[in-house]
């Protein structure tokens, strides 16, 4: 697909990581539900791992006040697309910047393999 990113392979690593940040429209206060996604896959079966960045903890999240390492919020291995999907419906304050940016990051376990990404967005939902 010519449309689709397609990560190089990291040389001096073993793991490949892709932040993506965007900034909102909307305020904080007129929200009910941010909606972070991600379609793609890894070759050979590489986990794809999707975090969302915690402002107030100053640490990468899975929403469930799991931190750091494997407290990925999405998670999917395989050899086809699929679409990794997290929402933040409470404690919007936490995850959204004072100049309303959102941050999420999608980390591959090994870098030997490229990963590919067909789709990224943030959806919002509105009161």
């Amino acid at each position: 697909d010519a449309n689709r990113y397609i990560s190089a392979i990291p040389s001096s690593s073993r793991e490949s990581t892709h932040v993506f940040e965007f900034t909102l429209a909307q305020t904080v206060t007129s929200l009910r539900d941010i909606e972070f996604l991600w379609e793609g896959y890894a070759d050979q079966c590489v986990q794809m791992e999707l975090y969302v960045w915690d402002n107030v903890a100053s640490n990468w999240c899975d929403l469930d006040a799991g931190f750091g390492l494997n407290r990925y919020a999405a998670n999917f291995a395989g050899n086809r697309d699929e679409t990794l999907s997290a929402h933040i419906t409470t404690n919007f304050a936490s995850f959204v910047d004072a100049s309303n940016k959102v941050t999420f990051l999608l980390y591959a376990d090994r870098s030997a393999q490229r990963s590919f990404h067909d789709h990224v967005a943030v959806r919002t939902v509105h009161m």
